[in-house]
């Protein structure tokens, strides 16, 4: 999965938080609220897009960063 992926599915669920009522945020689902089930989906993407920026932190010495080549 690439990382603009992870930060679309990110952005999309910032939106809905934010369009969602008070009232929308606490409607029941199975066992939780929708509110309480959106902020799991966000942390988990936020640390999906964490993990895979520090992954191509971690990588990005051995790319030429002037022509995207290897070193």
């Amino acid at each position: 999965m690439k990382l603009v992926h992870i930060q679309q599915a990110l952005f999309a669920a910032y939106d809905i938080r934010n369009a969602m009522t008070t009232d929308d945020m606490y409607r029941p689902t199975e066992g939780e609220s929708i509110g309480e089930c959106l902020a799991e989906i966000i942390n988990t993407l936020e640390n999906l897009e964490a993990e895979i920026e520090k992954e191509t932190e971690e990588y990005s010495y051995l790319f030429d960063t002037n022509h995207g080549e290897l070193k």
